[in-house]
């Protein structure tokens, strides 16, 4: 399935009968809370799969396709009978379903016990590894990622300066290099 840059895949509260795929592009997983402010949970690179909907039920998020996209839309009743005639890939599913709920048990902690520089700084030796180089564009503009980071874009753009400062970082526009 191709998908156009800002075309919505989901919304929260939508019936969620299929898991997706990411064939190549970037995907946005957010949520609009009650005040209408938008929280942003991940973001899917390719490679990744979402919205694991073999579990049925309302989506708690939302998905929006940040580039041109591919997707592989896999429907829940086909996940059924795969997983009925082959245990290695129910097994593997759950593995998925553990994974995914690590991620957002450690994304909620990570929220809640450090502060926003913190916050950068373990985003970006993250992206650091998941790129195997120290030298990367951002993936998403810095007023997104200040979402992802749960600050503001003025405040993360001050821990940019501060960090370039301490020699920590090169940045210039979205390519960043890291010194640490």
């Amino acid at each position: 399935m191709k998908i156009n840059k800002k075309e919505v895949i989901f919304t929260q509260g939508e019936a969620q009968n299929n898991t997706f795929y990411l064939v190549s592009g970037l995907t946005k997983l957010y949520r609009i809370s009650e005040q209408g402010k938008e929280i942003v949970f991940k973001y899917v690179f390719p490679g990744e799969s979402f919205a694991n909907g073999i579990m049925g039920g309302d989506s708690l998020l939302s998905a929006v396709a940040l580039e041109h996209s591919e997707l592989l839309v896999i429907e829940k009743k086909a996940v059924k009978q795969l997983v009925f005639d082959n245990k290695t890939l129910l097994e593997n599913m759950f593995r998925a379903c553990k994974k995914e709920f690590d991620f957002y048990v450690s994304y909620i902690e990570n929220l809640a016990l450090t502060d926003t520089r913190d916050r950068l700084e373990n985003y970006l030796s993250e992206y650091t590894k998941k790129k195997c180089s120290k030298s990367f564009r951002l993936p998403v503009p810095r007023c997104e990622l200040a979402v992802l980071l749960g600050s503001t874009p003025e405040n993360l753009s001050r821990i940019f300066r501060q960090m370039s400062e301490e020699g920590m970082i090169s940045i210039r526009g979205r390519n960043v290099t890291v010194n640490f």
